[in-house]
This record gives C-alpha cells, structure tokens and sequence, in this order.
C-alpha cells in the first residue's frame, strides 16, 4: 500500500503511535553514533527536525512503498525490517536495537521506503526529518563516509543472508537465526525473545509449522531449551555446526 503526496505531511502522524515529550538530543543516551562527531550547528539541524514516537509492539513504523520523508532512530526497544512479498509472506531481512539509524536506500535514489520497519517490542523512535539529514551528510564528508560504509555493510550481509537461504537446508537456517539472536541481538545464551513463532520463521524464509517443528527438534536433541518465549542455548557449538554446514 502506497501513501500518497497528500499524506506527507500527516506522517507519521496517521499511525496509532503515541506522540511523546521530546528529549534533548545531546542528553539522549540512545542517539545515533553516526552524529557524535558533528559540529553543534550541523547537531542543531537534526534536532531542531526530529519527533519522538512511541510505537507498541505490532505497529508498523514505516511501510514499504511510503514516501520516505524520514529516517528513523531507534532509542528503545526492537525493531524489524522487514520485505513484504507476495500474498503477505513477510522476509525479515534483520533487527534493530536501540542508537540504530535506519534510512534505506531510497533516501537517495526515488524517495520511497523499499522494506518496512516494525515494532517488535515496545518502541521509542525518533522520526528526523530527511531533508535536514540529507543536508547535514551532504556538508560532512566524515558522515558521509561512515554513512556509505554502513549501507554497504548492510548491503554484503543482505547478500550472505540471500545466499544462506537459498544454500542452506532448514535445520541450518534455524541454527543461523538462533546463533545471531544469541550473538547479535541478545548477547547471551539465555533471552526472552520478543519474536514470535511466526517472525522466527519470517527470519528463516520458511513456514511457521516448519519452524516449530525444527525448534522442537533442537530441543528434543538437547541443543536448547524453550519455555514460551524463554530461550536457552546449551550447545552453541553444535548449532553453530549445523548452521555453518546447513
């Protein structure tokens, strides 16, 4: 679903979010790291622009196809982007936890949002207004640079991501989500994980049955333990086997 000109500038008033009191962004603990060393007057630009926005877990921050009149900061919570595919069968591409930037790349190309990005949990987000960003990055070549690093950084493990799906057998692409919600998202072998059953299979490119099916596998085999949403990996080792073999 497109939005329309006519609801530029309503956006991102329109959702359901509630509008919450800003918060200077020099006292902010959760602002991007991207800005930490930008001038104070090129600092001012981007917080003279930004709305603060709470989200509850479910709601759509941006939709793909929108007219991209933001990027977002995440100060609290997880978020997903996510690729929405043919009769609603979703590919999460990754998550994002709070200081994360998250533009895309129609910020410089057509001005559209080619995936969207969802509350997974409870969120806090500050919408920053794109023309402000653009003009900032534009006058900080250090920005700029980091800024291009990023995206490509993002862009290579789209590609590793693309090339795993397609390579990898099932039990390998559970492996893989387990191992990067252990190594990347939650740093911890034991987590509540705030995705449910059917966002782990959006993860793995595969059905909801299958991925319960493979998790309970995993559990029969001693490999973790589930308990709801409370997770628990015994054997890192092995579920890093099965996922580098696939």
């Amino acid at each position: 679903m497109l939005i329309t000109e006519n609801s530029i500038n309503s956006y991102p008033k329109h959702h359901m979010a509630e509008h919450i009191h800003p918060i200077n962004c020099s006292d902010c603990i959760c602002k991007a790291d991207l800005f930490s060393d930008l001038p104070p007057d090129d600092f001012d630009i981007i917080c003279r622009t930004k709305q603060d926005v709470e989200f509850n877990a479910g709601e759509i921050i941006f939709k793909q196809g929108a007219v991209l009149t933001h990027v977002v900061c995440l100060t609290q919570g997880l978020a997903k982007i996510y690729f929405e595919g043919i009769e609603k069968k979703n590919l999460i591409l990754r998550l994002v936890k709070p200081s994360e930037l998250v533009g895309g790349p129609g910020m410089f190309v057509d001005r559209r949002h080619h995936y969207s990005l969802g509350a997974v949990a409870d969120c806090k987000v500050c919408f920053i207004d794109v023309a402000a960003y653009r003009e900032v990055v534009f006058k900080n070549k250090k920005l700029a640079h980091e800024v291009m690093n990023r995206e490509s950084q993002h862009r290579i493990e789209l590609y590793t991501k693309l090339v795993n799906l397609t390579q990898k057998q099932m039990p390998g692409r559970i492996a893989e989500v387990l191992m990067y919600l252990y190594g990347e998202v939650y740093n911890s072998t034991k987590f509540n994980c705030a995705l449910s059953r059917q966002e782990i299979a959006d993860l793995s490119a595969m059905s909801k049955e299958s991925a319960i099916r493979i998790l309970k596998d995993f559990k029969d085999e001693g490999y973790i333990t589930l308990d709801g949403n409370d997770f628990e990996i015994f054997n890192v080792e092995a579920l890093a086997q099965i996922s580098n073999l696939g």
